[in-house]
């Protein structure tokens, strides 16, 4: 099974000048598609949009690709530092991230991404290029189920693309050096210290913390505080770009999170 690390530097190695044709990675997207039992005449794109019930509150529309979370493909390990909490945790289960045809196709993304690489970057050049050509402004979030480093894998998606807004949540908090128009909030474990947090928020930066709203705590609250430092709502919206900085994004447990015991990865904030 691939890891992180090493699909990166599979992924670091193919140019932008070396990529197949849309025709020829359609192709084989449907042929993996085939493999996995879904239709290879309906091959959609590997990026969605308004298919994420949060990302579809952002300000702008938001593009958003899907791949099976942590080692569920059986291809790669998508979330190289994901915890065996946060794995039983995971917010893939929540709304309708369950369904077969939800999970089938997360399935054929990762298999697509692990088998045929640079037809899988030519695909998503290719659906950046349409979206900004449709809308003035976009945004795009690379893992909504997975933790790699694109800013290593493929730094060149970020060039030239000054009306995208990328972003995303990583449990990986050595991931600094990214493009101005990447923005990440570190999320969360269980074996992340207080200390961790405070001095990634002390830097300016932003950590997501899935924990018990209050009581008597309603959606989109302001005001709450933990320790001096802001915490705001993450749920009112995805788009994590336009938070301030150093803030602690607050996240109601979703899915297979909601019975887990508080105090581990679910905190009793």
């Amino acid at each position: 099974m691939l890891t992180i690390r090493t699909h990166t530097k599979t992924l670091a190695r193919i140019e932008a000048d070396d990529l197949p044709t849309v025709s020829q990675a359609r192709e084989a997207w449907s042929a993996v598609r085939t493999e996995v039992g879904l239709s290879p005449n309906h091959t959609p794109n590997l990026l969605g949009l308004g298919l994420n019930a949060k990302a579809s509150k952002n300000p702008v529309p938001t593009f958003t690709l899907s791949l099976a979370p942590h080692r569920s493909s059986g291809v790669m390990n998508s979330c190289t530092n994901s915890t065996r909490e946060c794995i039983k945790a995971c917010v893939a289960t929540a709304g309708n991230g369950s369904f077969p045809s939800v999970v089938a196709g997360r399935l054929a993304r990762s298999k697509f991404l692990a088998g045929h690489p640079a037809a899988f970057l030519s695909l998503i050049r290719h659906e950046l290029d349409l979206g900004s050509q449709r809308f003035p402004e976009v945004a795009v979030r690379l893992n909504t189920f997975s933790d790699l480093p694109w800013e290593k894998a493929a730094p060149w998606i970020f060039e030239g693309r000054s009306t995208v807004q990328f972003y995303d949540y990583t449990k990986n908090w050595a991931r600094l050096d990214l493009p101005d128009n990447y923005h990440l909030t570190y999320s969360v474990t269980h074996l992340t210290t207080p200390e961790q947090m405070m001095d990634r928020l002390d830097a300016g930066y932003n950590v997501a913390v899935v924990a018990d709203r209050s009581r008597g705590q309603r959606k989109g609250d302001a005001g709450k505080s933990w320790r001096g430092y802001t915490v705001i709502d993450g749920d009112c919206t995805d788009m994590r770009s336009e938070d301030k900085r150093g803030v602690i994004v607050h996240l109601a447990p979703k899915g297979s999170a909601g019975p887990l015991p508080r105090g581990g990865f679910v905190k009793p904030f």
